[in-house]
């Protein structure tokens, strides 16, 4: 299982509890939604580098490549305008990943912020709908949307 699918489930888990679901809780859910997308964007980046177990440069090349990406030029591209050439599901991937690091910024960092469980499950479904969509593009739109979004790559207009 991916790892952006296991934070998501643990975001579920988090207010599934049988015990009272805390505000802490609610807020790390929050922050496990925006790093399944932050997590997604750099597992597809890293991907193009084939991993081989008799080859362990090839890990070392993915681990930099993963490691490399950060996560405010990811909201920057996915803010650019260029976004919208990619087609309808990876355009909600951007618009939500923007709204996800919003919200675990406010969830992070703003003592004064509270978070109701109905909002988080509606933002888990909203997760779940925008990887399985990610998921479901051509793998060379997919890839070059991920690399688009955290390299600072600008394409040339079209004529």
């Amino acid at each position: 299982m991916l790892l952006s699918n296991q934070l998501v489930a643990t975001a579920k888990l988090r207010i599934e509890s049988p015990t009272r679901i805390t505000e802490a809780d609610l807020r790390r859910a929050h922050s496990d939604l925006y790093y399944a997308l932050f997590h997604r964007i750099c597992q597809e980046v890293a991907s193009s580098v084939p991993l081989r177990s008799d080859f362990s440069a090839s890990r070392d090349v993915y681990v930099a490549l993963y490691r490399s990406i950060e996560h405010g030029t990811i909201e920057k591209q996915c803010r650019d305008k260029i976004i919208d050439r990619f087609g309808p599901a990876l355009t909600k991937f951007a618009q939500q990943f923007v709204t996800f690091k919003d919200m675990r910024e406010r969830a992070d960092y703003d003592p004064l912020e509270k978070f109701e469980i109905s909002a988080l499950r509606t933002a888990i479904a909203i997760a779940e709908s925008v990887l399985s969509q990610f998921d479901g593009c051509d793998e060379t739109e997919r890839r070059s949307f991920a690399f688009y979004l955290a390299f600072r790559l600008s394409p040339r207009p079209t004529p």
